[in-house]
């Protein structure tokens, strides 16, 4: 097998430890603000685009990444793994 079909074989096993920086807010987040942020990772209540939740996490203090953002909604950070 080469290195390649290697490294893809393992590319979506999980990786545990400490949540992305996004989880990490969220976990920090007062109750009813961690209510709307669930409700808009399922797609419900506040209409904004990554960006847009970027700049409030931003404005809330988080310092957190605008992709890891859109991974974290995604489901594609380790948080989900």
């Amino acid at each position: 097998m080469s290195a390649l079909a290697d490294a893809a074989s393992t590319a979506d096993k999980p990786v545990h430890g400490k949540p992305c920086s996004v989880g990490e807010a969220r976990a920090s987040m007062d109750k009813a603000s961690a209510k709307d942020f669930d409700a808009w990772l399922r797609g419900e209540g506040l209409r904004l685009d990554d960006t847009q939740m970027w700049k409030a996490l931003q404005a809330m203090g988080h310092r957190v990444a605008k992709q890891t953002v859109g991974r974290h909604r995604r489901g594609d950070c380790r948080c989900s793994q």
